[in-house]
Protein backbone atom coordinates (compact mmCIF):
# COMPACT_ATOMS: atom_id res chain seq x y z
CA UNK A 1 0.00 0.00 0.00
CA UNK A 2 1.38 3.38 -0.95
CA UNK A 3 1.62 5.83 1.91
CA UNK A 4 1.18 9.56 1.58
CA UNK A 5 2.84 10.53 4.83
CA UNK A 6 4.64 13.82 5.19
CA UNK A 7 7.29 14.24 7.86
CA UNK A 8 6.11 16.44 10.69
CA UNK A 9 8.51 17.80 13.33
CA UNK A 10 8.98 15.18 16.01
CA UNK A 11 7.59 16.28 19.33
CA UNK A 12 8.88 15.09 22.70
CA UNK A 13 6.10 14.94 25.25
CA UNK A 14 5.66 13.84 28.85
CA UNK A 15 2.18 13.97 30.32
CA UNK A 16 1.02 11.80 33.21
CA UNK A 17 -2.70 11.09 33.27
CA UNK A 18 -4.33 9.59 36.34
CA UNK A 19 -6.85 6.86 35.54
CA UNK A 20 -8.97 5.15 38.17
CA UNK A 21 -9.90 1.63 37.24
CA UNK A 22 -12.63 1.54 39.83
CA UNK A 23 -14.47 4.41 38.17
CA UNK A 24 -14.52 2.75 34.77
CA UNK A 25 -15.20 -0.99 35.08
CA UNK A 26 -13.98 -3.36 32.41
CA UNK A 27 -16.44 -4.67 29.83
CA UNK A 28 -17.88 -8.12 30.36
CA UNK A 29 -15.62 -9.49 27.62
CA UNK A 30 -12.62 -8.41 29.68
CA UNK A 31 -13.74 -9.82 33.01
CA UNK A 32 -12.87 -13.29 34.16
CA UNK A 33 -10.68 -14.22 31.18
CA UNK A 34 -7.41 -13.99 33.08
CA UNK A 35 -6.08 -13.77 36.58
CA UNK A 36 -2.60 -12.76 37.58
CA UNK A 37 -1.73 -16.39 38.35
CA UNK A 38 -2.75 -17.73 34.91
CA UNK A 39 -1.08 -15.14 32.66
CA UNK A 40 1.98 -16.69 31.02
CA UNK A 41 2.53 -14.17 28.20
CA UNK A 42 5.95 -12.59 27.87
CA UNK A 43 6.32 -8.80 27.62
CA UNK A 44 6.11 -7.66 24.01
CA UNK A 45 5.50 -4.68 21.74
CA UNK A 46 1.77 -4.59 20.97
CA UNK A 47 1.26 -2.35 17.95
CA UNK A 48 -2.18 -0.77 17.63
CA UNK A 49 -4.25 0.87 14.93
CA UNK A 50 -4.96 4.47 16.04
CA UNK A 51 -8.04 6.35 14.84
CA UNK A 52 -10.81 8.79 15.78
CA UNK A 53 -10.57 12.42 16.74
CA UNK A 54 -13.70 13.54 14.88
CA UNK A 55 -16.68 15.29 16.46
CA UNK A 56 -16.41 14.50 20.20
CA UNK A 57 -12.63 14.18 19.77
CA UNK A 58 -12.37 10.73 21.36
CA UNK A 59 -9.45 8.68 20.05
CA UNK A 60 -9.27 4.89 19.91
CA UNK A 61 -6.79 2.06 19.50
CA UNK A 62 -7.27 -1.44 18.15
CA UNK A 63 -4.61 -4.03 18.93
CA UNK A 64 -3.08 -5.52 15.76
CA UNK A 65 -3.75 -9.20 16.48
CA UNK A 66 -2.36 -12.54 15.34
CA UNK A 67 -3.38 -16.08 16.17
CA UNK A 68 -0.26 -16.85 18.21
CA UNK A 69 0.95 -15.81 21.63
CA UNK A 70 1.43 -13.12 22.88
CA UNK A 71 -0.64 -11.32 20.24
CA UNK A 72 -3.72 -13.57 20.26
CA UNK A 73 -6.15 -10.95 21.57
CA UNK A 74 -8.69 -8.60 20.04
CA UNK A 75 -8.63 -5.36 22.02
CA UNK A 76 -10.42 -2.03 21.55
CA UNK A 77 -9.49 0.94 23.75
CA UNK A 78 -10.55 4.54 24.20
CA UNK A 79 -7.46 6.62 24.98
CA UNK A 80 -6.33 9.92 26.44
CA UNK A 81 -3.39 11.59 24.67
CA UNK A 82 -1.59 14.93 25.19
CA UNK A 83 -2.99 17.95 23.31
CA UNK A 84 0.28 18.40 21.43
CA UNK A 85 0.07 14.85 20.06
CA UNK A 86 -3.54 15.43 19.06
CA UNK A 87 -2.42 18.56 17.19
CA UNK A 88 0.31 16.63 15.33
CA UNK A 89 -2.23 13.94 14.44
CA UNK A 90 -4.78 16.46 13.18
CA UNK A 91 -2.13 18.21 11.12
CA UNK A 92 -1.12 14.90 9.54
CA UNK A 93 -4.76 14.12 8.70
CA UNK A 94 -4.95 17.45 6.88
CA UNK A 95 -1.64 17.11 5.05
CA UNK A 96 -2.12 13.44 4.07
CA UNK A 97 -5.89 13.03 3.58
CA UNK A 98 -5.51 9.81 1.55
CA UNK A 99 -3.78 7.99 4.40
CA UNK A 100 -6.20 6.18 6.71
CA UNK A 101 -3.72 4.07 8.68
CA UNK A 102 -2.11 5.48 11.82
CA UNK A 103 -0.38 3.17 14.26
CA UNK A 104 0.54 3.45 17.91
CA UNK A 105 3.71 1.70 19.12
CA UNK A 106 3.61 1.32 22.91
CA UNK A 107 6.36 0.45 25.32
CA UNK A 108 6.87 -3.26 26.03
CA UNK A 109 4.28 -4.76 28.42
CA UNK A 110 2.16 -7.86 29.04
CA UNK A 111 -1.11 -7.09 27.29
CA UNK A 112 -3.62 -8.95 29.53
CA UNK A 113 -1.99 -7.48 32.65
CA UNK A 114 -2.31 -3.99 31.16
CA UNK A 115 -6.00 -4.62 30.46
CA UNK A 116 -6.70 -6.11 33.88
CA UNK A 117 -5.01 -3.18 35.63
CA UNK A 118 -4.57 -0.25 33.22
CA UNK A 119 -1.79 2.24 33.82
CA UNK A 120 -0.30 5.08 31.76
CA UNK A 121 2.29 3.90 29.22
CA UNK A 122 4.65 5.56 26.76
CA UNK A 123 4.21 5.26 23.00
CA UNK A 124 5.04 6.72 19.60
CA UNK A 125 2.54 7.59 16.87
CA UNK A 126 3.14 6.78 13.19
CA UNK A 127 1.45 7.94 10.01
CA UNK A 128 1.08 4.62 8.23
CA UNK A 129 1.88 1.13 9.51
CA UNK A 130 4.95 1.27 11.73
CA UNK A 131 6.29 -2.00 10.28
CA UNK A 132 5.52 -1.13 6.65
CA UNK A 133 7.13 2.20 5.95
CA UNK A 134 5.17 4.42 8.33
CA UNK A 135 6.73 7.67 9.54
CA UNK A 136 6.69 8.88 13.18
CA UNK A 137 4.72 12.07 13.70
CA UNK A 138 5.10 12.31 17.48
CA UNK A 139 7.99 11.28 19.68
CA UNK A 140 7.66 9.42 22.96
CA UNK A 141 4.62 10.55 24.92
CA UNK A 142 2.36 9.19 27.66
CA UNK A 143 -0.95 7.49 26.88
CA UNK A 144 -3.71 6.66 29.35
CA UNK A 145 -6.52 4.17 28.89
CA UNK A 146 -9.83 5.89 29.40
CA UNK A 147 -11.97 2.83 28.73
CA UNK A 148 -11.45 -0.80 27.80
CA UNK A 149 -14.17 -1.26 25.18
CA UNK A 150 -13.43 -4.87 24.25
CA UNK A 151 -10.94 -7.54 25.26
CA UNK A 152 -11.02 -11.15 24.09
CA UNK A 153 -8.40 -13.87 23.87
CA UNK A 154 -8.76 -16.07 20.79
CA UNK A 155 -9.99 -19.60 21.41
CA UNK A 156 -7.93 -22.16 19.51
CA UNK A 157 -10.92 -24.53 19.45
CA UNK A 158 -13.32 -21.93 18.03
CA UNK A 159 -14.79 -22.16 14.55
CA UNK A 160 -14.89 -19.19 12.21
CA UNK A 161 -18.20 -17.32 12.20
CA UNK A 162 -20.25 -18.08 9.09
CA UNK A 163 -21.86 -14.63 9.03
CA UNK A 164 -20.34 -11.23 9.70
CA UNK A 165 -20.45 -9.65 13.14
CA UNK A 166 -19.14 -6.17 13.89
CA UNK A 167 -18.50 -4.41 17.20
CA UNK A 168 -19.94 -0.88 17.17
CA UNK A 169 -18.67 1.88 19.48
CA UNK A 170 -17.86 5.59 19.62
CA UNK A 171 -19.71 8.77 20.53
CA UNK A 172 -23.19 10.00 19.55
CA UNK A 173 -21.62 11.95 16.66
CA UNK A 174 -18.79 9.62 15.56
CA UNK A 175 -19.18 5.85 15.56
CA UNK A 176 -17.03 3.00 14.27
CA UNK A 177 -17.35 -0.72 13.64
CA UNK A 178 -14.65 -3.39 14.10
CA UNK A 179 -15.00 -6.87 12.68
CA UNK A 180 -15.41 -9.60 15.29
CA UNK A 181 -12.40 -11.91 14.82
CA UNK A 182 -13.22 -15.54 15.56
CA UNK A 183 -10.87 -18.19 14.11
CA UNK A 184 -8.26 -18.53 11.37
CA UNK A 185 -8.27 -17.63 8.60
CA UNK A 186 -9.94 -14.33 9.42
CA UNK A 187 -9.50 -10.60 8.90
CA UNK A 188 -9.15 -7.41 10.93
CA UNK A 189 -11.35 -4.59 9.66
CA UNK A 190 -12.20 -1.15 11.07
CA UNK A 191 -14.69 1.17 9.38
CA UNK A 192 -16.01 4.62 10.11
CA UNK A 193 -19.81 4.91 10.09
CA UNK A 194 -21.66 7.83 8.54
CA UNK A 195 -24.68 7.32 10.78
CA UNK A 196 -25.11 6.51 14.50
CA UNK A 197 -26.58 3.04 15.09
CA UNK A 198 -26.19 3.45 18.87
CA UNK A 199 -27.89 6.10 20.99
CA UNK A 200 -26.31 7.88 23.96
CA UNK A 201 -27.77 5.45 26.50
CA UNK A 202 -26.34 2.42 24.68
CA UNK A 203 -22.94 4.07 24.33
CA UNK A 204 -22.81 4.84 28.05
CA UNK A 205 -23.12 1.18 29.05
CA UNK A 206 -19.46 0.84 30.02
CA UNK A 207 -19.70 -2.86 30.93
CA UNK A 208 -20.73 -4.05 27.48
CA UNK A 209 -19.97 -3.58 23.82
CA UNK A 210 -22.65 -3.79 21.16
CA UNK A 211 -22.39 -6.55 18.57
CA UNK A 212 -24.25 -6.18 15.29
CA UNK A 213 -24.94 -9.27 13.20
CA UNK A 214 -25.23 -9.02 9.43
CA UNK A 215 -27.19 -11.52 7.40
CA UNK A 216 -24.37 -11.94 4.92
CA UNK A 217 -21.19 -13.96 4.39
CA UNK A 218 -18.32 -13.29 6.76
CA UNK A 219 -16.45 -10.94 4.43
CA UNK A 220 -15.36 -7.30 4.81
CA UNK A 221 -18.06 -4.64 4.66
CA UNK A 222 -18.18 -2.52 1.53
CA UNK A 223 -19.01 1.16 1.30
CA UNK A 224 -22.73 1.97 1.40
CA UNK A 225 -25.71 0.81 3.43
CA UNK A 226 -26.06 -2.54 5.17
CA UNK A 227 -28.83 -4.01 7.31
CA UNK A 228 -27.68 -5.11 10.76
CA UNK A 229 -29.25 -6.63 13.86
CA UNK A 230 -28.40 -5.34 17.33
CA UNK A 231 -27.60 -8.58 19.18
CA UNK A 232 -28.49 -7.08 22.56
CA UNK A 233 -31.88 -5.63 21.68
CA UNK A 234 -32.79 -7.64 18.59
CA UNK A 235 -33.56 -4.39 16.76
CA UNK A 236 -32.85 -4.12 13.05
CA UNK A 237 -31.06 -1.00 11.85
CA UNK A 238 -29.17 0.37 8.87
CA UNK A 239 -25.46 1.02 9.09
CA UNK A 240 -23.98 3.49 6.61
CA UNK A 241 -20.33 2.62 5.93
CA UNK A 242 -18.42 5.84 5.34
CA UNK A 243 -14.80 4.73 5.04
CA UNK A 244 -12.64 1.66 5.49
CA UNK A 245 -9.79 2.64 7.81
CA UNK A 246 -7.91 -0.64 8.12
CA UNK A 247 -8.18 -4.08 6.52
CA UNK A 248 -5.71 -6.90 7.20
CA UNK A 249 -5.77 -10.55 6.10
CA UNK A 250 -2.14 -11.70 6.18
CA UNK A 251 -1.61 -11.41 9.95
CA UNK A 252 -4.61 -13.65 10.59
CA UNK A 253 -3.99 -16.55 8.21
Amino acid sequence: MEHYCTNIRETALILAAFWMIGALPLPLAAQGNHTHSTITDKPSTHGMMFFGGEAARSVYASHLPMFHTPHDYQVLLELEIPDSVRTAYEQSLTVTPKETIYTLVPEVFVLPKMIAKPRPFTAQLYCGHFERGGKPIAGTFTVSIRRVLHFKKFDTSAKRLKTSEYLVFGSPKAQYAAHMISAKPDFDHIVRLENAPLNTSELNQANTITVFSLNRANTPLQMGRVQAKNMRTGKLTTMQIGASLYLEFDDLK
